[in-house]
């Protein structure tokens, strides 16, 4: 998950890595996109972590109708999987340091949307990462 500097977590680390290189790639006229999505497995349904973010990224509860919505995994005509109805993020490739602000207040949100009900199997622990 999140954290500063050692105590980073993998995906933090990775996109990172990814935005700089992006920016490395951008000096030599590649252009990309990169966008960020959270989603849960519990109790055998999918759950969007992001469904309360607006576009600028912004935690909102205003978008009480999409959280109604049933999320499904599909395969679009490639055979490509992809969970239909899933917010996606935009996080900007112009500027790492944008970006990794932009992608610690991802992490933020999808955290605070987690289930974190214990069970009997896992009062010590729960096995949800980020």
């Amino acid at each position: 998950g999140s954290g500063n500097n050692a105590m980073r977590g993998i995906i933090p680390r990775a996109v990172e890595q990814i935005l700089n290189q992006a920016h490395l790639m951008q000096r030599q006229k590649w252009q990309f996109t990169i966008k960020a999505s959270f989603l849960e497995i519990y109790n055998e349904e999918l759950k969007d972590l992001l469904v309360h973010m607006d576009s600028t990224g912004t935690s909102t509860r205003s978008t009480v109708a999409k959280k109604n919505n049933k999320l499904a995994i599909k395969r679009d005509a490639n055979g490509k999987s992809y969970v239909d109805g899933l917010t996606q993020m935009k996080i900007d490739t112009e500027s790492a340091d944008v970006g990794m602000e932009q992608l610690d207040a991802v992490v933020a949100a999808a955290a605070r949307a987690r289930s974190v009900a214990s069970t009997k199997m896992n009062a010590q622990s729960s096995r949800s990462h980020s």
